[in-house]
């Protein structure tokens, strides 16, 4: 494990010099703790959050739009039906035209993010324009789902408008809002400075008092951290890490309170080989909670151009809420279509399909249900078939005209009744694999 070299740069107090002086000591034992305080501070196990976003994206070459549309085109074509090459390419042509024109345009939309561990739930909501602030129904629901083990990546997505419901499991999962963003250190704050005053035991972060001690020694050896007092700004101090490796260039910087550095106002991290910043966060309006009401990001190339950004205010946020149990489960709304993307061919299962199978299976849960030990009753005049087991006495439907009767006449029924709802519903999952086969379906 590397040993690291830190040094510190402490403001005098503003009484005895001007703001803008500072001077190297080493750290006391107390700016170490805060730091690792705030390092280690645990974010909610649940969030509820409400905001309005604001979206720039990277504008993309033609070529570059043209091969990831084609690429998405092969991969829907494969099982379908092959169209003509013009009628082909007049769709990519659009595709690629309307792509380029939505990126060169900012995007707006009002976001409800809920999250819960590893449970992640977001209800998109398209606007028109950055005033357009109605009440409107969800366009689109992303859900990282999933049981949290190594290796579920179970996700899927309600499409409202074109009512469909799709379900993966494939390597990847949905782009997550960061929400812990907003509150404390950043993420990438915290593991830079886990790694300087801490220690990993059991596969998790711990503060090391050692690493402390040298840190307040001024004993660490690869990194400088230099703490300075914000020009102008008595309350606020700037807390810059660099390799000693680029001594010319810092690899964080970050803008925090005087009293509390877990209050992040600003954090940019830069490329220490050349300089160049990656990524800026701004934060301000922080609520009583300590959640920021407004963050402004922007993502940056190597060749410091921007690829994203993102402007944010929030409309309302609540800390450790309860939640339905059924919240993060696939749970396709009615009416909707739904896409199975667990099989190579991506099972199709439409509205009317789902009614009969629904049916269908309802019908075959209970026929197959065997009775141990059955007795004819009569109940107000209607014969009745009641079933006796050790533990409880369960009510089976009626015999149908005609069907056999006694203990083993109704076995015999049973069965054959389940048999024949097994049928069908086999029938039904091959009608909806032929269907598919014959249908493009979009990825």
């Amino acid at each position: 494990m590397f040993a690291f070299r830190l040094s510190l740069l402490l403001p005098l107090a503003a009484c005895f010099l001007p703001s803008a002086v500072a001077i190297a000591r080493n750290p006391t034992s107390e700016e170490v703790a805060t730091l690792a305080a705030a390092a280690w501070q645990e974010l909610p196990e649940s969030v509820d959050v409400t905001f309005y976003i604001e979206r720039h994206l990277r504008p993309m070459k033609p070529a570059e739009v043209e091969k990831s549309v084609r690429y998405a085109y092969d991969m829907t074509d494969k099982d379908a039906p092959k169209t003509s090459s013009e009628e082909r390419e007049k769709d990519i042509a659009a595709e690629v035209k309307r792509i380029i024109q939505e990126r060169q345009q900012p995007r707006y939309s009002r976001q409800r993010v809920r999250t819960q561990g590893h449970l992640y739930r977001m209800d998109d909501t398209a606007l028109m324009n950055e005033n357009d602030q109605v009440s409107a129904s969800p366009s689109n629901t992303y859900v990282n789902g999933g049981t949290g083990v190594a290796g579920d990546r179970t996700h899927f997505v309600y499409d409202h408008g074109e009512k469909t419901a799709t379900l993966f499991t494939s390597k990847s999962r949905w782009q997550q809002q960061r929400v812990e963003e907003w509150s404390g250190m950043t993420t990438r704050a915290k593991i830079l400075f886990k790694s300087m005053l801490g220690s990993v035991e059991q596969k998790e972060w711990i503060p090391s008092a050692e690493k402390m001690r040298e840190a307040a020694e001024g004993a660490q050896e690869h990194f400088l951290l230099d703490i300075n007092p914000v020009e102008g700004r008595q309350d606020r101090i700037k807390i810059s890490v660099t390799f000693t490796k680029y001594p010319d260039n810092p690899l964080l910087v970050l803008v925090s309170d005087a009293q509390d550095c877990a209050k992040v106002y600003e954090a940019v991290f830069y490329d220490p080989q050349t300089g160049t910043a990656r990524e800026k966060i701004q934060r301000d309006d922080f609520a009583p909670n300590g959640f920021a009401q407004s963050i402004h990001r922007v993502v940056y190339a190597k060749d410091g151009t921007i690829t994203t950004e993102h402007k944010i205010i929030v409309e309302k946020l609540e800390v450790a809420p309860d939640f339905p149990e059924d919240l993060f489960r696939f749970r396709a709304p009615e009416g909707y279509a739904i896409v199975d993307r667990r099989f190579k061919t991506p099972l199709v299962v439409q509205p009317h399909e789902r009614e009969i199978m629904n049916d269908v299976l309802e019908r075959a849960s209970v026929a197959a249900v065997k009775p141990k030990k059955t007795e004819s009753q009569n109940l107000g005049g209607s014969p009745q078939s009641i079933a006796k087991d050790d533990n409880k006495a369960q009510l089976a439907p009626a015999p149908a005209a005609g069907a056999p009767t006694g203990a083993g006449g109704q076995g015999r029924y049973a069965w054959v009744v389940a048999g024949v709802a097994l049928a069908a519903l086999c029938s039904i999952i091959l009608l909806a694999w032929r269907r598919r086969r014959t249908r493009r379906i979009a990825s």
